[in-house]
């Protein structure tokens, strides 16, 4: 089973939309979950009404703390971490799960629909968090809780690499409808990531050591 963790932040007109494009394309065992802010009553009516989970935000406000509560909160044998700017492809899930038949992978990096060749989307397998966290000096969380936003999944990436245990399947596809892509319009949860971009950037900067 997969848990799609979403946090999501005063955005809620697409939300029913984003559950509606998951279960038209997603044929594994699966359970939507969202995280939100606990002031961002519009959003959390308009979550509950798509039928998905709820969970509230237990650490300082941003997607970090969102992320690292919905991974805590939940207990399927894998994860995936999405967005509410996220167009989920058909069969990105059937396709991810070969790698982690065929392989000895805890991640796994999936096509952004950039076909880069390098992704901070994937899908994880949770015990590969219960044995080593996600971060190479804190325990059980996914991303470290020092970054807004920015990096974070970065860090998360570059950590399973450096472990061994990260592989790409460019044939899974969710698609990140991000303004930077040209996929969307630039609006105020955007600038509010952007707002945190510098201090994120440093944190990078200052643990790269880490993983290179």
């Amino acid at each position: 089973m997969i848990d799609i963790i979403i946090p999501t932040f005063h955005r809620p007109t697409v939300l029913q939309k984003l559950v509606d494009n998951i279960h038209l394309n997603t044929t594994v065992e699966h359970k939507i979950t969202f995280v939100l802010e606990p002031d961002d009553t519009e959003s959390i009516k308009s979550a509950k009404a798509t039928g998905a989970d709820i969970l509230i935000n237990k650490y300082p406000e941003g997607h970090t703390g969102s992320a690292n509560t919905g991974y805590q909160e939940t207990n399927g044998e894998f994860f995936t971490l999405g967005n509410d700017d996220f167009n989920y492809h058909k069969n990105w899930d059937t396709e991810v799960m070969k790698y982690f038949s065929n392989s000895n992978a805890g991640v796994v990096g999936v096509n952004d629909g950039t076909n880069s060749g390098f992704t901070a989307i994937t899908v994880v397998r949770r015990k590969y968090i219960e044995e080593n966290s996600g971060c190479m000096d804190i325990k059980n969380v996914i991303y470290n809780p020092g970054y807004n936003h920015n990096y974070a999944d970065t860090e998360f990436a570059q950590t399973a690499i450096k472990r061994g245990v990260f592989k790409v399947c460019t044939s899974s596809i969710i698609e990140h409808m991000h303004w930077a892509f040209g996929k969307s319009k630039k609006d105020a949860v955007y600038e509010k990531s952007n707002a945190t971009a510098i201090e994120d950037s440093k944190i990078y900067q200052s643990r790269q050591h880490l993983w290179t």
